[in-house]
């Protein structure tokens, strides 16, 4: 039976006998077939040639296969057979951990492209290494309101991790919650301080109307105890509009403070930003809450001034003076100048005067000292035309109709102090013979009966 190359292996030449093993090679010889080439690259063994050696002079040769092994031998096979089985494990161990090991790799790298995708979609950029490790997350994103417009400033973070990006997250959302409750509690506070202004407010202006029908009541009776009356309901009217106005206005600093406070990067607090702002309120009948000024800044954001950035100061470099032979020129070069140029003559000028009239000499001794403001005429200013013009200014705002109102108020103010003092007889005494305390009645605003 003739032999492939692929049968002829160590075991089988371990299990043929002198005949057996000469035949194949006669026949390999003879016929040039393939087998001759694999019995040469087997006989380059060093086993296979001790075995072909035993087996050609050993007349009582017999096969590795068929001989029964003594118990040093048998020990041997056993521990080679376990040792190959050993290796064979480790083998299908490690190719198995080879393929594994691949399979994670492509697993990995499918999971990295698809969460680096997802990344993008919220504004973030991953980078790794070659091993799919994070080095670096950037993340950029612009916070919008319901209608897509923009709030506030982009936000970008760069982190090392996507740990450390959750952490600067959590950070932002934790200081955004904190501004949050501080608006909220703002807000209560400012509803509060509201409501307490407009509870001031309506108080005021029911104390002005019922002063104003006493005023009317005491005028029609000619009854001078209710004109007394009248008046000190006119003083506690003016009392109580006083405190309305201040907590009117210390709740709408309160509230501008609040505001400003928080737009400290993109509102420049001016004159011609608070104009722009409160022609906005004006003109669309807005109180002054913090809804309504962010409502007002949204609006008018363009035409606000746009808030000034820091410069860093310009450093002027001082150069020193190392070059005596250009200082010791320069005067003789200011000289040649000035002597260059014509001489020019101061001329003082000289004031016409009106003579003054002969008076008699006086020794130098007890002679007075001339005062020029003795016979000037004192000028007295108005106290309301050119009222913002300040020291060293030509020209100034008029005053506002506010300004007018507070000093008319002011005047009605210290009337109704003294009217409130005076008796009934001694107030009527009065308007019946003082003609300027009843004209002082009338620019005040209070009403006399019978004049």
């Amino acid at each position: 039976m003739a032999l492939t190359p692929e049968q002829i292996t160590m075991d089988w030449l371990r299990s043929i006998t002198e005949k057996e093993f000469r035949a194949v090679l006669q026949q390999a010889t003879t016929q040039k077939d393939p087998t001759l080439l694999a019995l040469n690259v087997l006989l380059q063994d060093r086993e296979a040639k001790k075995i072909v050696n035993e087996m050609v002079n050993d007349p009582d040769y017999v096969p590795y296969s068929k001989r029964t092994p003594d118990p040093a031998e048998a020990e041997q096979i056993v521990q080679d057979e376990a040792l190959a089985a050993q290796q064979a494990q480790e083998a299908e161990a490690a190719a198995a951990a080879e393929q594994a090991q691949i399979d994670y790799a492509h697993n990995l790298a499918a999971r990295n492209l698809a969460e680096d995708e997802l990344a993008v979609k919220y504004g973030m950029v991953i980078e790794r290494d070659e091993y799919g490790n994070v080095v670096k997350v950037v993340h950029e994103y612009q916070v919008v309101d319901e209608d897509g417009r923009p709030i506030g400033r982009p936000t970008h973070f760069e982190s090392s991790s996507l740990v450390e990006a959750i952490a600067k997250v959590q950070t932002a959302h934790t200081n955004g919650m904190r501004y949050a409750e501080r608006i909220k509690s703002n807000r209560f506070k400012q509803s509060a301080a509201s409501l307490a202004a407009n509870e001031k407010s309506a108080a005021a202006d029911a104390a002005r109307a019922r002063s104003t029908q006493l005023a009317t009541e005491a005028v029609n009776e000619k009854d001078p105890a209710k004109m007394q009356e009248a008046v000190r309901a006119v003083a506690e009217a003016e009392r109580q509009a006083d405190e309305a106005s201040a907590n009117a206005r210390a709740h709408g600093k309160a509230v501008a403070e609040e505001w400003m406070a928080e737009h400290v990067h993109d509102f420049y607090p001016c004159e011609a930003s608070s104009q722009v702002m409160g022609t906005y309120l004006k003109a669309n009948n807005l109180s002054m809450t913090y809804d309504n000024l962010e409502t007002a800044f949204q609006a008018v954001k363009s035409q606000l001034p746009p808030v000034p950035r820091p410069t860093a100061p310009e450093v002027v470099p001082v150069t020193p003076n190392n070059q005596p032979a250009v200082a010791a020129e320069a005067p003789a070069a200011a000289a040649a100048q000035s002597a260059a140029r014509p001489a020019v003559i101061p001329v003082k000028p000289v004031l016409k005067t009106a003579t003054p009239p002969a008076a008699p000499p006086a020794s130098a001794a007890t002679a007075p000292t001339p005062n020029p403001t003795a016979n000037q005429p004192t000028v007295t200013r108005k106290p309301v035309v050119n009222g913002g013009l300040q020291p060293g200014q030509l020209s100034a705002q008029r005053p506002t109709q506010q300004q007018v109102e507070a000093t008319a108020a002011s005047t009605r103010s210290e009337v109704l102090r003294e009217v409130r003092n005076m008796s009934p007889e001694a107030y009527r005494k009065k308007i019946a013979t003082d003609a300027k305390f009843v004209e002082r009645l009338k620019a005040a605003g209070i009403p006399v009966y019978g004049k």
